[in-house]
């Protein structure tokens, strides 16, 4: 779940796409869908190359709205579901609880993922399936329901509603489901991060993106697709300058402007997305080491017994 408040630094086309889903994301989980004659469709895809800031949007989704964030990865919904643990499908159950009648934003990360073959993906593609329709499965564990122990007497476990928890997830939740949806791009590895190929070609269109998904999943959603292109160099150097102007530390900034250029370079050639500030904020404090060095304050050697 998201807590750090701080605005998310993001390229001019992110920024783009937020502006987009803002006003959905605020219609989904600020409670004017109550009891509408019939239930707006506000379920969203964000389709766009391996790293490149779809989570970080939707991480500022929920800072802008100041609503939690959940996020959920389906490849290892698959690896539990496999194990025959139905984890995953529990724990969303407990964060829409937790909500207590607040919005919040669900994330389906790596949802091209339920497009997959085999018995368990299947299993999980039907769960999903359901979380999109607002319909918790039997085999989700509910929550307890608080009781009254003023007289100390012991209850047997009252369970929440499921009705309740649907009615919630179906009023209050914004889902938004990201994914590469690689096949859509033609065999354009190097756009996704996957190899050193410069050879330029074109993004798909909406078209050809929407042909790659299967209908099944596709009509959970709303028509409308955010789709994220590449980032540019020009996206690039206006993270780095984002990210620049949040260092405080003097060195560390300057090292971060002599070490910017030759990385964005490199994450232009490769099609890195947004890791390569995280690598390259690695390399200023390798670049100084005395930076990294732990801050301790008032540090005490504990008793040995």
């Amino acid at each position: 779940m998201e807590t750090n408040k701080k605005p998310t630094i993001l390229s001019p086309q992110q920024q783009v796409v937020l502006n987009r889903l803002l006003p959905v994301a605020r219609v989904a989980t600020n409670g004017c869908r109550d009891d509408l004659p019939i239930q707006p469709l506000t379920s969203t895809l964000i389709v766009g190359p391996s790293g490149n800031g779809k989570s970080f949007i939707a991480a500022e989704l929920g800072k802008r709205l100041s609503i939690p964030v959940l996020r959920i990865n389906v490849s290892s919904w698959v690896v539990l579901s496999a194990r025959n643990e139905p984890w995953t499908f529990s724990s969303i159950v407990q964060w829409v609880y937790s909500l207590q009648g607040g919005g919040g934003i669900l994330v389906l990360d790596e949802a091209d993922k339920l497009q997959g073959t085999g018995d368990w993906v299947s299993c999980i593609r039907h769960e999903a399936h359901d979380l999109l329709d607002f319909v918790i499965p039997l085999a989700a564990r509910m929550p307890a329901a608080p009781t009254d122990d003023a007289w100390g007497i012991p209850d047997p476990p009252m369970f929440v509603e499921r009705a309740l928890l649907e009615k919630q997830l179906r009023e209050r939740v914004f889902i938004l489901a990201c994914g590469a949806w690689q096949s859509a791009w033609r065999g354009n590895s190097r756009k996704l991060g996957f190899s050193q190929d410069e050879s330029p070609v074109e993004p798909p269109s909406c078209e050809q993106i929407l042909q790659s998904i299967e209908p099944e999943l596709r009509q959970r959603f709303r028509h409308e697709v955010c789709w994220l292109p590449p980032m540019t160099r020009s996206d690039y150097h206006s993270v780095s300058l984002g990210i620049a102007n949040r260092i405080s530390n003097p060195r560390a900034r300057k090292a971060w402007n002599r070490l910017a250029g030759a990385a964005i370079e490199h994450a232009v050639a490769a099609g890195l997305g947004m890791r390569i500030f995280e690598e390259l904020m690695l390399s200023v404090l390798l670049d100084a080491p005395d930076l990294a060095e732990p801050v301790v304050e008032n540090y005490k050697q504990p008793e040995i017994w």
